[in-house]
């Protein structure tokens, strides 16, 4: 099974973000809540380095697999393909030798 879609609630609301909350929780999200937007901007950030990662990951055909078990660990696994070898050119000489 997949880990569920974060949604992140951000409003000085709290009773429209308890409402908001227990309505996506009910629908299998996981919510994160902040009633201010200096905290939901640290919020937002918590996490961003694993996605700029899959990103870079993805780019190069590449797969990002975890392993974890709450409280104890969690192991990041990055598999990325081999390069392929650089073909030289015939006359391809470097400079200044």
């Amino acid at each position: 099974m997949s880990e569920p879609k974060t949604v992140l609630i951000i409003d000085d609301d709290s009773d429209y973000v308890r409402a908001i909350q227990a309505l996506l929780e009910s629908s299998g999200y996981k919510v994160r809540s902040a009633t201010n937007g200096r905290d939901g901007l640290q919020l937002a950030k918590t996490g961003l380095g694993l996605v700029i990662c899959r990103r870079i990951v993805d780019e190069l055909g590449g797969s990002i697999e975890v392993d974890s078990k709450e409280g104890e660990y969690t192991v990041f696994t990055v598999k990325l393909p081999v390069a392929q070898p650089r073909q030289e050119f015939e006359g391809s000489e470097a400079v200044g030798k």
